[in-house]
């Protein structure tokens, strides 16, 4: 039986749709070189993923939108480091996570 991987979690549609075409790490690249059109796409992208996570949180969540901040960067970043190859990084660190009541 195959372990589960990074693939197998925190897959978003944005980010289902982006890995698949590899569009996003195209944009993620030129943002980081300093491309103001990249930049400005990526940051909507960011903007826009951010505001669905905190609408997808429970009413009584007290900070929400520090939580959706977390999510989202433990679903970029387990997405690099898989992009990068190495996944056993980001599945160690989610693993470790705690679970849900």
């Amino acid at each position: 039986m195959r372990a589960k991987s990074v693939s197998d979690s925190f897959v978003a549609p944005a980010t289902f749709v982006a890995r698949r075409s590899n569009c996003w790490w195209q944009i993620v690249a030129g943002a980081a070189q300093g491309e103001a059109t990249y930049a400005a796409a990526a940051g909507a992208i960011m903007d826009s993923f951010l505001t669905w996570l905190e609408a997808l949180l429970p009413l009584e969540d007290p900070a929400p939108g520090h939580a959706a901040q977390h999510i989202l960067t433990l679903i970029e970043g387990a997405q690099m480091l898989e992009a990068i190859g190495h996944p056993q990084i980001a599945d160690a660190a989610l693993a470790a996570l705690p679970s849900a009541p």
